[in-house]
């Protein structure tokens, strides 16, 4: 290839590179563009390289890595980009099943809203205070908003999905009560509405028989390809789909194979529900196979 195509190659990608980052300056604030400016500068190197050879003066690159505190709150963290999500709802109509993420903030609740009328949120159950408390534990830290706050901000006839970061059999029964008075006090809540998620399956099956709509939060430190390296696991969580009726079991998407694969052709066919994929995404198909599914708002998971 003779220094003309070369160059001109050259130019084109370069071309290409420039309209990538422009775009995404558009869309996004400059301080997550670090992924794409590492990404950009890579490949320019390795185009470079192509044409005039070095010592592999790529690999010493910088890449990614945020590292944001961990000692935070969700309102701290801020909501994401509200022009992203206009760009987002333009294309896309969201179906009831389709939750926002981490609604973990007012902030948050009065952004979504806007767009959603399905939420998904973190909690602990407080048995001090005798409440639940709607934070990312233990990553973040409360701010005190609790799922009463929660309902007091959520549109009319919302749905919800609670993540419950702490339920287990030593305190599921308070946790019920509580439940049970807050359905029966609160129009905005029923036992219909909203999905209670915990990786604890003995307590969250207790729920399921209190009439409550629940989920088994699988592990996630399995082979997604291999069935045959997580016997031992993947044998337990069969047991647990077993002996531990719920409503859902709960995954993210990336996991999906490894559920085909290796659970359901032992149990059967079980209702699914499930996140992930590229922020402000939804996968194909993701709408009619599951029956709720979260979207990402964030570029970077970590900010959530």
């Amino acid at each position: 290839m003779n220094n003309t195509i070369k160059y001109s190659i050259l130019a084109s990608v370069l071309s290409l590179l420039a309209t990538v980052i422009v775009t995404v300056i558009a869309l996004h604030h400059i301080n997550k563009l670090r992924p794409i400016k590492v990404f950009v500068e890579y490949y320019t190197c390795r185009i470079v390289d192509y044409v005039q050879p070095s010592e592999d003066k790529c690999k010493t690159l910088p890449t990614v890595s945020i590292n944001l505190p961990q000692k935070v709150n969700a309102q701290q963290l801020g909501a994401p980009d509200p022009q992203a999500l206009q760009v987002f709802f333009k294309s896309n109509s969201m179906e009831k099943h389709i939750y926002a993420h981490r609604t973990n903030s007012p902030e948050r609740v009065l952004l979504y809203r806007k767009y959603y009328s399905a939420f998904e949120f973190d909690a602990i159950w407080d048995g001090q205070s005798g409440s639940i408390d709607i934070f990312h534990w233990p990553e973040r830290e409360s701010m005190d908003f609790h799922l009463s706050d929660f309902l007091t901000l959520a549109p009319d006839k919302s749905r919800y999905w609670m993540d419950l970061k702490n339920l287990d059999m030593n305190n599921v029964r308070e946790f019920s009560n509580y439940m049970n008075l807050l359905v029966n006090k609160n129009n905005q809540l029923s036992k219909d509405n909203i999905i209670i998620e915990s990786k604890n399956v003995q307590a969250v099956s207790f729920l399921e028989n209190q009439g409550f709509r629940t989920s088994y939060y699988l592990p996630t430190n399995v082979d997604k390809d291999n069935c045959d390296n997580n016997r031992m696991l993947t044998d337990r969580i069969i047991g647990n789909i077993q002996d531990y009726p719920t409503r859902y079991i709960s995954f993210p998407y990336a996991q999906q194979n490894y559920v085909d694969n290796c659970l359901l052709p032992i149990t059967g066919e079980i209702a699914q529900i499930s996140w992930g994929g590229l922020p402000f995404a939804i996968p194909e198909g993701a709408s009619q196979r599951y029956h709720a599914y979260i979207v990402d708002h964030s570029l970077e998971y970590s900010e959530l």
